[in-house]
């Protein structure tokens, strides 16, 4: 879980993954620096794991916290946002149910926060598999290399655009698993700074085509494809 400033929100992140039916082994909490009390919030749970590092973004604070773990599984959430109960338990499952799958990916529901306009994608969002629903075994995340830490933006994308360009395909859990919470800081809130993620994405994917000197891999619509949300949004960076 990566966070930066998310001290209003963390601690029921937190919460939300100690109360899973499938119980975690272990919740690395990577603070980015953070200069308001979220380390402090999570401090209080002593059965969570804390990383402080310098601000590098949320690609690097997950790739710290891939890095520290133990287990043969890892999965994601942004500290603004919550598991269903049963998130942990649906998405191995799924895994477990279909050997030649190398990742889940599940559906999420959507809170707006009081007062915070809807955005314009909103009910496309609703529809979708979204990235940071991201369960997947460390072996297949090894495979696919770390997130790209020079995206401030569209990490999580990017990574599941290299997952297919690598041949993994996922397992598809249709109910949602997370609950994703838009508070008006969130940077999917800004339409300027996602087209330009949006291309940034695009243009990496054409250049590693070049590269190979292979067809990109088609990447199912239902799964990423039109999707406006390309990153986390953890915070308001």
């Amino acid at each position: 879980m990566p966070v930066f400033n998310g001290e209003p929100f963390i601690a029921e992140a937190i919460e939300s993954v100690l109360a899973q039916s499938r119980p975690a082994s272990e919740l690395i909490v990577v603070d980015d620096g953070s200069t308001d009390g979220s380390a402090a919030e999570v401090e209080r749970f002593g059965e969570v794991k804390l990383i402080r590092t310098e601000n590098r973004g949320p690609a690097a604070a997950r790739n710290t916290g891939v890095a520290e773990s133990s287990g043969d599984l890892i999965t994601f959430l942004d500290a603004d946002d919550l598991m269903k109960p049963d998130r942990l338990e649906r998405q191995a499952a799924a895994l477990e149910g279909d050997p030649s799958a190398g990742f889940a990916l599940g559906r999420g529901d959507v809170v707006m926060e009081p007062g915070v306009e809807p955005p314009a994608w909103l009910e496309e969002e609703k529809r979708a598999y979204m990235q940071m629903s991201l369960f997947t075994t460390k072996d297949a995340f090894e495979r696919v290399g770390p997130f790209d830490e020079e995206l401030r933006l569209g990490d999580d994308t990017d990574w599941l655009f290299r997952a297919f360009e690598a041949g993994l395909r996922p397992a598809l859990v249709p109910e949602p698993v997370i609950v994703r919470r838009y508070h008006g800081r969130n940077i999917s809130s800004d339409p300027r700074a996602m087209r330009e993620a949006q291309f940034k994405l695009l243009r990496r994917r054409v250049a590693r085509k070049r590269a190979t000197g292979r067809e990109a891999q088609v990447v199912p619509e239902s799964v990423i494809l039109g999707v406006p949300d390309v990153s986390s949004h953890d915070d308001d960076r």
